[in-house]
């Protein structure tokens, strides 16, 4: 009897050791699963969202439609190395990007997919605020005015709006990190091109629909 109860003990003891192993080996497989480039570029948008918080003061006081090329590579300490921002007259909007941009090493997970990669990574930052805007009022909210003066207000309120929209001038400048010559076969800026991770734009907006 006593034999036969040690060797219950042992097959239970076996079976509850093989279940630790399969359980820790599930989670070293699911801790090893990398992350795919759409759920890369999740990580990256969730981060620098989340952690973009532009000067509030200046913000209320600018009227702009434009983009911001991020540029930025990770080594194998999986520090954030090589960041740069492509030209565009916003300081402010570029100095809280680039502190969203480094909070990224805190995201493990991502972090240790891209120190694998060796590759430089580059995300478009679009962002339209109007909070500093005076545009005119909307032509339809005055019934009184001239066939002229309505005219004249819509003309008004659509080359202010164009004024505002700098995308076409940041998407010419995409690759103007500040560093050599754009159009140079051997420049710096090229090889950005053949060695690179492009991620889908990340957008922010203070625009209120009319």
């Amino acid at each position: 009897m006593i034999t036969v109860l040690k060797k219950y003990i042992f097959i239970l003891k076996y079976i509850l050791i093989c279940s630790v192993i399969l359980i820790n080996t599930s989670k070293s497989f699911s801790q090893k699963k990398e992350l795919n480039l759409n759920e890369i570029s999740l990580h990256v948008k969730n981060g620098i969202y989340n952690n973009y918080h532009p000067d509030s003061i200046a913000l209320s006081k600018l009227c702009r439609w434009a983009c911001v090329f991020i540029k930025f590579e990770v080594n194998a300490k999986g520090r954030i190395v090589n960041l740069s921002l492509s030209k565009d007259t916003t300081l402010f909007i570029k100095k809280a990007l680039s502190k969203a941009v480094y909070s990224l090493e805190n995201d493990l997970k991502l972090i240790e997919v891209l120190k694998k990669t060796n590759k430089t990574i580059l995300v478009p930052f679009l962002y339209a605020y109007e909070e500093g805007c005076n545009f005119p009022k909307s032509v339809n909210s005055n019934f009184s005015m001239s066939e002229k003066e309505r005219d004249q207000l819509a003309l008004n309120y659509f080359r202010n709006r164009s004024e505002v929209d700098h995308f076409g001038e940041t998407l010419s400048n995409m690759l103007n990190f500040g560093n050599g010559n754009l159009y140079k076969s051997n420049s710096h800026n090229l090889n950005i091109i053949d060695n690179c991770i492009l991620l889908s734009p990340i957008q922010v907006s203070n625009v209120k629909m009319e």
